[in-house]
């Protein structure tokens, strides 16, 4: 059994509910010795250093003697690669692993430094692979994206009378056209011609939208199955468009329970089929036609696609499923680590 060390990438202690309680969980069914966290985040701001937090979590990781440890979202500062050899030479000779949950143009220089001398490099996307890898970073493998059970995981019943046909949550970056996400200018198109054919029958939420017909405003992230529920179709789009690539707002969308329209990305078949987990399009124009026919069905053919999505998304993405595939990874990583040299 691992002792795992967990270091959140989290502004307020606790904020990361959902993997926080998958851990936990399995240190309650006997799957992990012991579980404890660090927000490195939290305490670096507490110690007024970044320095010092690394010191400080040096310490914490010596006491608590970890057989794995798994950093989250570390593209903040400087970990150098020293730091990570000196972890995995710990007393408790830990598997040491970085994981993040974005997608980039290139690797991110802060975790090609920390992933050189770690033992992991989980990404949500297998596009980057191949560069993560020629930067030096050692066994880098892709491990989906997760969704938070804790937050997402009620039933509900639907509403005889939505508010809305079709519901869009997506944050509008005001980008440099050389730093532009992928995804940004299809959702720029995809407000425009919603808004155009639904009329306020079309809901947008979202951070960059003000004064754009069916804006809704800010919605906050615990409060996205609120706003998906008011609505017959969930619609989406990926930032990036990388190979197996999605964030949690896709499973998030599946487990509302609204059937979904999401846009086509590669790998994405391998994930989610259409048709029976949910639906897909491939530019604006199809989104549109898509959504029109679908939303001429009888609701309840829909429904029976939203129910496998929404079985879909908790038996195999959420933070549970998660937690147990990662763990599984650390183990063979500690066992192949306790029969070898450091």
């Amino acid at each position: 059994m691992l002792r795992l060390l967990y270091i959140p990438n989290e502004t307020i202690v606790g904020d990361q509910i959902g993997p926080r309680a998958a851990f936990e969980e399995n240190l309650r069914t006997g799957r992990l010795e012991a579980f404890d966290t660090y927000s490195f985040l939290v305490e670096a701001k507490r110690l007024g250093s970044w320095q010092r937090m690394l010191d400080d979590l040096m310490q914490f990781a010596r006491a608590f003697a970890p057989t794995a440890i798994l950093w989250e979202m570390q593209t903040r500062q400087c970990v150098p690669t020293t730091y990570a050899q000196a972890l995995r030479a710990l007393p408790s000779r830990p598997v040491v692993s970085q994981r993040t949950g974005d997608s980039y143009w290139r690797p991110p220089r802060t975790m090609v430094r920390f992933g050189r001398g770690a033992d992991l490099t989980l990404l949500t996307g297998t596009s980057l692979i191949p560069a993560f890898q020629k930067a030096g970073c050692r066994n880098v493998q892709y491990l989906p994206e997760r969704f938070d059970l804790a937050r997402f995981g009620s039933h509900w019943t639907r509403s005889a009378a939505p508010e809305f046909d079709v519901v869009m949550i997506a944050n509008y970056y005001r980008q440099w056209w050389f730093r532009r996400f992928p995804g940004q200018e299809l959702r720029r198109s995809l407000a425009k011609a919603f808004a155009k054919r639904f009329g306020c029958r079309f809901g947008l939420f979202g951070r960059g939208w003000n004064g754009w017909v069916g804006w809704q405003g800010f919605l906050p992230y615990g409060q996205q199955h609120e706003a998906m529920r008011r609505s017959r179709l969930v619609l989406g789009v990926n930032n990036w468009n990388d190979a197996c690539y999605f964030s949690d707002r896709l499973p998030i969308s599946l487990a509302s329970g609204v059937p979904v329209l999401y846009k086509h990305f590669p790998g994405a078949d391998e994930l989610f089929q259409e048709g029976k987990h949910l639906w897909y399009y491939h530019d604006m124009r199809d989104a549109l036609a898509k959504a029109e026919v679908l939303l001429a069905r009888p609701q309840e053919e829909l429904d029976q696609v939203a129910a496998c999505g929404a079985e879909l998304a908790r038996n195999e993405f959420s933070c549970k499923r998660w937690a147990e595939q990662l763990l599984a990874l650390l183990e063979e990583l500690q066992q192949n680590k306790s029969l070898g040299p450091a």
